[in-house]
């Protein structure tokens, strides 16, 4: 008689799967791993879903259908005593806070960072919380993976963290997916650029504006994404006479489509973990530019290679 092994139950937490970067590197996840060996369920705490999840095959979503992640803990713990996981990775900050409160004592956990910690908070009350957020999340979690070596550095340092707790594993890029998207070769008389990522301060997308208005190149920029910041972005770029040369294209699940028919991506972000869209582009054969302080984006771009890294001002940011 055959000996059936025991699938191993693993349960992936994130805040939804609208359009982030850290979503569809868990869907790519998701998708990866072998269903023989796995049993995978996504538990999101927003009933907000904006990509494909027919892709993922056999794999379960769970929405907590909560107003707001803080208060899912007890419809967590709830859902997690009916499916009885094996592990759980938590991919998002505030599911990791959650998490780290109502997960059974001896499930192991795994937290996944997503950004530059020391960046995070918008003010002392935000940092003090986070502190003491991390103070559970690493009491409790097995291991916290970083994506980026900067972002590995930031948080050993600035939580003070034993560098044996953190484990360095990069993003995983889908690039069978993104065969069937061919490269165009652009490059005329028009410069194409194009930027994909949520319209949020920290994303640097003013910056880029005011770096456009700055550069004589004739150019158009395609903007990809949506978010809290949208209204005062299209203030700012008629403001700054750029009607005419931006297109608003809004999110797009799949955005390589556009991107193969532009010459570069724009990067101008503050801060990044890790950019998961500048391998997505490097995939496709486009270069990137970016600002070479803004975290684990030095981890991506090899000048020459893939892109360029300039200094962190609109006016080097123009003349790249």
């Amino acid at each position: 008689m055959d000996v059936v092994e025991k699938k191993i139950n693993l349960v992936i937490l994130l805040g939804s799967l609208g359009g982030g970067g850290a979503e569809r590197c868990l869907m790519n996840l998701a998708k990866a791993l072998d269903k023989s060996t796995y049993s995978i369920s996504i538990i999101i705490s927003k009933k907000i879903i904006e990509y494909n999840v027919d892709c993922l095959g056999d794999v379960n979503i769970i929405s907590l259908d909560s107003a707001k992640t803080v208060f899912c803990g007890f419809k967590l713990r709830k859902v997690l005593k009916k499916i009885h996981p094996d592990l759980v990775l938590s991919a998002t900050y505030m599911m990791s806070v959650v998490a780290s409160f109502f997960l059974p004592k001896k499930l192991p956990f795994i937290v996944r960072e997503s950004c530059i910690v020391s960046k995070r908070s918008r003010n002392k009350t935000e940092e003090i919380l986070q502190r003491i957020f991390y103070i559970k999340i690493n009491s409790r979690a097995k291991r916290i993976i970083c994506q980026s070596v900067a972002m590995q550095k930031d948080i050993i340092r600035h939580l003070k963290l034993n560098p044996e707790k953190t484990q360095l594993i990069p993003n995983l890029v889908d690039t069978a997916f993104l065969e069937k998207y061919e490269s165009q070769e652009c490059f005329g008389d028009e410069l194409k650029l194009i930027f994909v990522g949520r319209l949020h301060f920290e994303k640097g997308l003013d910056l880029l504006f005011r770096a456009i208005k700055l550069c004589k190149r004739k150019l158009t920029l395609t903007v990809l994404g949506q978010g809290p910041d949208e209204d005062e972005l299209k203030s700012l770029a008629d403001s700054l006479g750029l009607r005419e040369k931006i297109f608003w294209g809004g999110f797009q699940p799949e955005p390589y489509k556009l991107m193969v028919n532009c010459d570069v991506l724009m990067l101008p972000s503050r801060t990044e973990g890790f950019p998961n869209i500048v391998l997505e582009a490097s995939c496709l054969g486009m270069p990137t530019i970016a600002f070479s302080a803004a975290g684990g984006t030095c981890d991506v771009i090899k000048e020459g290679v893939n892109g360029r890294l300039v200094k962190f001002s609109t006016e080097d940011l123009a003349d790249a």
